[in-house]
């Protein structure tokens, strides 16, 4: 920086020089005056403002520091950027890696639950096929009454419309008779009864039309009520059928509902046993020491009796591989490993429990 400000001074120091240089050559005095002239100029010296020269390079100092100080700032300013980005990418590789860990084992556990959906879905199907058969059946079987109704209700409206035919025919018969016998005593004194042959002929057609009308609504009404009796007979089998239907899919949902529940209890169960005994087994792996004349390692069956708090009381070697010093070596590592692990659940501990040594 220091010999930088050097060269500008120089150069401005040159230039100021050259210009004044110039300017005293412009105002060099005529060496051949006039004869009119009377007096003679004299040369002006010209000197150089050394203050004004310093003020100027102390400027040009201070811009030279100040463009330096603001090129070491900004070098500062993108190291300090550089260093943040290298910890904003080593944080995203790491987020990235752990995203890819728990994508891992969203997947795993994406699988298990598909498959679990797929005997779901299969036992799902069974259910439903013997349901459609349990409904196919029942179909048949309300198709089949529902035929009989119908024919008995067939039966019945042919019945009632024969008997008002039969109804029908009486009476015509019945009237024919009485106009015969009116006929006969008009002919006898037709001219005096003949207004009452008349009014007797109209009242007759009367009561005919009557009990027709009467016949065709009586038959109506029994074939009104038949039918609204056939209907409720329908909507009480159906409603019954439905309630039928409905009790029975929810006694089997609850079933369902029991078994899944019961055989997560006993896994969950048969988990926290394995887990128990293999704490055991660990304990008393710790505590065995092999013996010294016994190389090679065998698998024992081990009984142990122990009583609330894990303490041992009774050791028992069942089927084993090892030789008599092994066997003995196992009973007393379980001795030692006395009291043995509590299970995490209370309801677990037996007073009885059985498990294979095998170091």
């Amino acid at each position: 920086m220091i010999r930088t400000a050097a060269i500008i001074f120089s150069i401005v120091l040159h230039l100021l020089i050259f210009y004044l240089i110039g300017f005293n050559f412009s105002q060099e005095p005529d060496l051949h005056p006039s004869a009119n002239t009377e007096e003679i100029t004299p040369i002006s010296a010209v000197a150089i403002d050394e203050r004004k020269i310093s003020a100027e390079i102390s400027q040009r100092k201070k811009e030279i520091a100040a463009d330096e100080e603001s090129k070491r700032a900004a070098k500062q300013a993108q190291e300090q950027r550089l260093k943040e980005l290298k910890a904003e990418q080593a944080q995203e590789q790491k987020r990235l890696q752990e995203l890819k860990q728990q994508q891992a084992e969203e997947k795993a556990r994406l699988k298990e639950a598909e498959l679990q959906r797929q005997a779901e879905t299969e036992r799902l199907n069974t259910l439903n096929k013997q349901k459609a058969e349990a409904e196919a059946a029942k179909k048949a079987a309300e198709l089949e009454r529902e035929k009989i109704v119908q024919q008995q209700n067939e039966l019945a409206k042919k019945q009632a419309t024969e008997k008002a035919a039969s109804d029908k025919l009486a009476a015509e018969k019945a009237a024919a008779e009485k106009f015969t016998k009116e006929q006969a005593a008009v002919e006898k004194a037709k001219k005096e009864k003949a207004a009452l042959e008349k009014a007797a002929s109209e009242k007759a057609a009367q009561e005919k039309a009557a009990a027709q009308k009467a016949a065709t609504e009586k038959a109506a009404a029994e074939q009104a009520a038949a039918e609204k009796a056939r209907k409720e007979r329908e909507e009480k089998a159906r409603l019954a059928a439905q309630k039928e239907r409905e009790t029975a899919l929810q006694r089997e949902l609850d079933a369902v509902a029991a078994a899944e529940a019961s055989q997560q209890q006993q896994r969950q169960r048969a988990r926290q046993l394995s887990q128990y005994e293999s704490e055991i087994r660990g304990k008393v792996s710790r505590n065995w020491i092999r013996p010294p004349e016994d190389n090679e390692a065998g698998e024992c069956e081990v009984l142990v009796t122990q009583i609330p708090g894990g303490d041992v009381i009774d050791v028992k070697i069942g089927n084993c591989t090892g030789s008599p010093a092994y066997r003995r070596s196992v009973e007393s590592a379980v001795y030692k490993a006395s009291p043995l692990p509590l299970p995490a659940q209370a309801e677990l501990f037996e007073r009885e429990i059985k498990f294979t040594f095998k170091p």
